[in-house]
């Protein structure tokens, strides 16, 4: 009982003082459309409770989520869903279960959705349009709209990335380290188990050896299947991006000493979400060697005319022309300062293309 409230106290403390850098820098939706009245975050009289109510004044949701997380009091909710931080949920949690519920999720109609996973000093991010929720102690995923698209139903499970995510069954439990704030997990019974899925919630097994150059290779003599497939209209988008070749110098631009060669570090472009209701961007990354590159996201609209850089940080979208040229102006005062990169590369060439689009 003591571990379990000892516990409880350090993730609340670590809400506390973590909660205004996550939600300043949280990877969220960009974003949406919304129809329908305005609503916006309140807070109680002495603003400790935080809760939502519409532009007439109406409670959608009640004020009886504490008010650590920063919320924008001024400006309305654009999001599809909304996200009120630390869940009551939290006082039944196995201390040392993987599975943390953090904060509750609603529609825009204040119904209740699920518990997000905790990570990272706050709730899960959303990585390649689906995040992890909690329930009865289990772990599924959810996309952007709220929709769980696969069912709570593993132990733990880590974030999905080139299509696939691990998986962990049997019984698995958190183990610190030394000062008790970050952990890792390890199996608790001769049950335990961990596989890679797919998205759709499917066991994948491997093969010792690749039977496609983008197939995933989580290590050696072990390859899942390419994740991802495409209409022709959704192939042209892709190439349409791989073709900028100005986005592979940027891409590498901070890169130092490597014996690797440029043709070997060329970003793949991949469909990582797709338009959905009042959300009318797909969304390509950037993968190098099939790692995200967290900077090489882009939203392109859903009839193809229209390009941005998708800045999940601050929740904005920039035309990918006012971007690059940006981009380009900070490469040069980068490469006065910085002359020992590995692919330094001709900024003024670039400018004049950029600048005459």
């Amino acid at each position: 009982m003591k571990f379990f409230k000892k516990n409880i106290l350090i993730l609340s403390i670590i809400l506390i003082f973590f909660s205004l850098c996550h939600g300043q820098n949280e990877k969220s939706a960009i974003p949406t459309i919304q129809t329908g009245k305005k609503l916006f975050y309140f807070s109680t009289a002495d603003s400790t409770k935080v809760g939502v109510k519409d532009e007439d004044g109406k409670i959608i949701i009640p004020a009886k989520f504490h008010n650590y997380h920063f919320y924008n009091f001024q400006e309305a909710i654009t999001d599809p869903t909304i996200e009120l931080w630390h869940s009551a949920e939290l006082k039944n949690v196995d201390p040392l279960s993987p599975a943390m519920p953090v904060s509750e999720v609603f529609d825009r109609n204040g119904n209740f959705l699920y518990y997000a996973q905790f990570y990272d000093n706050g709730p899960d991010y959303y990585e390649e349009g689906v995040r992890r929720f909690v329930e009865n102690g289990k772990i599924g995923f959810v996309n952007k709209s709220g929709e769980k698209v696969l069912p709570a139903i593993w132990e733990f499970a880590s974030s999905f990335s080139y299509g696939y995510a691990t998986a962990y069954t049997g019984h698995w439990k958190k183990k610190y380290e030394k000062g008790g704030e970050r952990w890792s997990i390890v199996p608790a019974s001769e049950t335990s188990e961990n596989f890679i899925i797919n998205k759709k919630g499917e066991r994948v097994y491997p093969y010792p050896q690749p039977k496609d150059p983008k197939d995933f290779k989580k290590a050696e003599n072990e390859y899942y299947p390419y994740p991802f497939k495409y209409n022709n209209f959704e192939k042209k988008l892709i190439e349409s991006l791989e073709k900028l070749d100005v986005l592979n110098d940027l891409s590498l631009r901070n890169l130092g000493t490597t014996n690797q060669k440029r043709e070997e570090l060329l970003l793949q472009f991949e469909i990582i979400e797709y338009p959905f209701e009042n959300y009318p961007y797909y969304i390509l990354q950037g993968y190098r060697q099939q790692y995200k590159e967290d900077d090489m996201i882009f939203a392109i609209s859903e009839d193809g005319k229209h390009y941005y850089h998708a800045d999940f940080y601050i929740q904005k979208l920039i035309p990918i022309k006012d971007w690059i040229i940006e981009e380009l102006i900070y490469s040069e005062e980068y490469f006065r300062l910085k002359q020992n990169r590995a692919f330094p590369f001709d900024v003024k060439k670039h400018l004049d293309i950029w600048n005459k689009k």
